[in-house]
């Protein structure tokens, strides 16, 4: 894959990439904008994805924006993180204080994120990689800020193969990394505990970071705390203390599949305005 930057652009060009899989196409169609670099991922010759950054007209000095998406045929490669790789190096990038994803792809990730059951590629995930999928999780809120989540990345083969080996019925044998979901029971408000809200929203956070790198997870809880207690011989496996709880297992990899879109109820059918079933 080449990731290269396009020295002729225009942000009102973006929506015709999904017109065009060549790159002389792709180019014809740009025009020059000064305040936005956009780069594009080839593969064998065809455009496989694109990045935007542009600097933030609030507060150039600041902050930069970035958008970037795959072609769906192209998903599940890490076309998105490669090429965000390459624009940290881009001189906005280099000269903003703090880079910021534009909505427009924050949404692009919510909406493209599905529970994937199927097999993974071999591909190892890098630490780093998995670093920031659990700093997004432990950036999460938790009631009162009591912290109740925490997190344990394995990526040895052997100790995946310990902890597959306890899982039964078998799930996600083929994914090469896990973060395992721990939480303390810790009494927040008067006697109130906090501790299944505080999870929940850090896997929610890592789910989506997941998808924004271009990797593929599934949030496996049930399976895991169901009456043969599969998460406390996984604790048991990871050397957890007593005082925490291991609660969810989420793989992370590389889809060698397309994930399943799942149907969805309608909008109307599950929110409304003012009352319940108001229009």
């Amino acid at each position: 894959m080449i990731i290269r930057q396009i020295n002729d652009r225009s942000a009102e060009a973006i929506p015709l990439m999904f017109l065009s899989g060549t790159k002389d196409d792709l180019k014809s169609m740009l025009k020059e904008q000064s305040q936005a670099h956009y780069y594009v991922a080839e593969i064998n010759g065809r455009v496989a994805g694109m990045g935007v950054i542009e600097l933030d007209g609030d507060s150039p000095q600041e902050r930069c924006l970035l958008n970037v998406f795959a072609f769906p045929e192209y998903q599940g490669h890490r076309i998105e993180q490669q090429i965000m790789e390459v624009m940290k190096e881009d001189e906005y990038a280099l000269r903003a204080k703090r880079m910021k994803m534009s909505r427009n792809s924050f949404l692009d990730i919510v909406f493209s994120r599905h529970s994937y059951r199927g097999i993974y590629k071999p591909d190892p995930v890098p630490r780093e990689h998995l670093k920031k999928i659990m700093e997004a999780g432990l950036a999460a809120p938790s009631g009162c800020n009591k912290q109740t989540t925490s997190l344990i990345a394995v990526d040895d083969v052997g100790m995946l193969k310990k902890i597959h080996d306890v899982i039964d019925p078998p799930i996600a044998t083929t994914a090469p990394a896990m973060i395992c979901v721990l939480t303390q029971r810790i009494i927040a408000y008067r006697d109130r505990c906090f501790a299944t809200q505080d999870y929940s929203a850090a896997i929610e956070n890592m789910l989506l970071m997941v998808t924004a790198m271009g990797y593929q997870s599934c949030w496996y809880e049930g399976h895991i705390t169901d009456e043969d207690r599969i998460g406390d011989k996984i604790a048991r496996i990871l050397g957890v203390p007593d005082t925490y709880e291991l609660v969810c297992v989420l793989p992370v990899g590389i889809a060698e599949e397309e994930p399943r879109k799942p149907k969805k109820q309608r909008f109307e059918e599950r929110s409304w305005f003012n009352r319940f079933g108001g229009i």
